[in-house]
């Protein structure tokens, strides 16, 4: 595999961990989506333990990602004996190399802790597969070295988690909104990355802030995430949580709609 070394253009890194991922597939391409979906899974749920505690970042120089446990640059595919199952490799197009390995070990054990009750939560839930998605598509989001990307990905796992894929700006905020005791400072900000994430696609320009921007629009996304994965509720779907979302924030307007509903109830039944 010496002619992989040519994908990319820096050095090969010399102290990453060897990860190897069991898939069964009916072709290459198949194979090959299995096992990085399922470990990026895995990393998404690492990241997430590590990203959620941090809500802002200020940097200077070379830009980094905001996720610490990466990918390494090239990926090969075997059969079960090890051998090559084809000549082809994969590669990182953003990989600009090696990164300060993760070294935190005080701290795995949580890590690991946490990732068991996320897993022990995701498996009860009705809607695993598309949950395993939002955690994929969050954790690429966040490989990014390009912030803006990283940006305009995670407005779209936004969208995914709230059920607005083909509504309004306007229910995408107040259904992420909610998840927060101060709903109208939570709608005020949401309101302004939405801004920010339009200009960013219709004008292509790029923030001096956005750095910040990421870091803000993040913690909404975790937040959404965890919310689906804890919560006790049972949805059926992300469009049945994404309707608990849309219900009223006062709770003396739902017992009122609870009372007409009841009413409703009685009527049908024609008692």
């Amino acid at each position: 595999m010496n002619d992989a070394k040519h994908s990319i253009s820096s050095d090969l890194p010399s102290n990453y961990a060897v990860v190897s991922v069991s898939v069964t597939a009916r072709s290459t391409a198949e194979a090959v989506d299995k096992a990085l979906d399922r470990l990026d899974f895995v990393r998404g749920i690492w990241n997430l333990w590590k990203n959620r505690g941090h809500t802002i970042r200020i940097s200077s120089g070379k830009r980094s990602p905001v996720n610490s446990i990466l990918l390494g640059p090239i990926h090969t595919l075997h059969h079960g004996n090890g051998n090559l199952a084809t000549e082809s490799w994969w590669y990182e197009p953003q990989y600009q190399g090696p990164v300060n390995p993760y070294d935190e070990k005080a701290k795995i054990e949580n890590m690991y802790k946490y990732m068991v009750r996320f897993r022990s939560h995701f498996k009860k839930s009705n809607y695993e597969s598309d949950l395993m998605q939002a955690v994929v598509r969050y954790v690429r989001a966040l490989d990014s070295r390009d912030w803006d990307d990283s940006f305009l990905r995670l407005w779209g796992v936004l969208e995914f988690l709230t059920g607005t894929l083909s509504d309004s700006y306007k229910v995408t905020i107040r259904r992420a909104s909610y998840m927060f005791a101060d709903k109208e400072y939570a709608h005020l900000v949401l309101s302004h990355l939405r801004d920010y994430r339009n200009k960013s696609i219709h004008a292509g320009s790029e923030s001096s802030d956005i750095e910040s921007l990421m870091y803000q629009l993040k913690r909404y996304v975790e937040a959404l995430i965890e919310f689906h994965i804890g919560n006790k509720f049972r949805f059926s779907s992300i469009a049945d949580a994404a309707e608990f979302m849309d219900f009223p924030n006062d709770k003396a307007l739902i017992d009122r709609k609870i009372s007409k509903l009841r009413y409703a109830k009685q009527f049908m039944s024609g008692s």
